[in-house]
């Protein structure tokens, strides 16, 4: 099986894209929690890959584009600040955490409880790593989906310096606590 195989489908949101599997639209869907783990409960969809098993390579980021970094410095470190006080609570206090996040995602306490023992909250750290290293992650993972590209004739040519395609302007955010 290569792509051409595959016939893409776009939906509005991940959820309309678990309902279209679990009702037989489609054969495949690009969705997450709580649907995955809806999907195995119910033995209407099996998980191939998802953060659980592939911890770094489908990252949980936030992509900030440069103009922002440029023109709302405060702004983007307050958010960063915020979504790293967020996580360090999660990881902190799991249980009281749950009904926090239920309400927030309109979601049943039970999901997020499934949802979170697959989920993998990336850190300061971890996006210090995966952008702003000597040889950051994303480099190796943007390497590895251009040679995929590559190969099934998604572009006509590999990029030679992947770097060149990872900004590091808010590399400075995430060196800051």
């Amino acid at each position: 099986m290569t792509l051409k195989d595959i016939e893409s489908v776009g939906f509005d949101d991940s959820s309309m894209a678990a309902q279209a599997l679990f009702s037989g639209k489609v054969s495949a869907a690009v969705t997450w929690e709580p649907f995955l783990s809806q999907g195995k409960k119910t033995g209407l969809g099996y998980v191939i890959a998802s953060t659980n098993t592939y911890k770094h390579l489908i990252p949980n980021i936030h992509s900030i584009t440069d103009k922002a970094l440029k023109e709302k410095p405060e702004a983007v470190e307050k958010f960063i600040k915020g979504v790293t006080l967020a996580i360090e609570y999660v990881h902190k206090n799991p249980e009281d955490s749950v009904p926090i996040i239920a309400k927030g995602l309109k979601m049943k306490e039970q999901e997020v409880k499934e949802g979170l023992a697959t989920m993998v909250f990336v850190t300061l750290q971890d996006n210090q790593q995966y952008l702003c290293a000597d040889k950051p992650k994303a480099a190796e993972v943007f390497n590895e989906a251009a040679s995929f590209w590559y190969s099934e004739k998604l572009i006509g040519s590999k990029p030679e310096n992947v770097k060149d395609y990872i900004s590091t302007i808010g590399c400075k955010y995430f060196t800051k606590k």
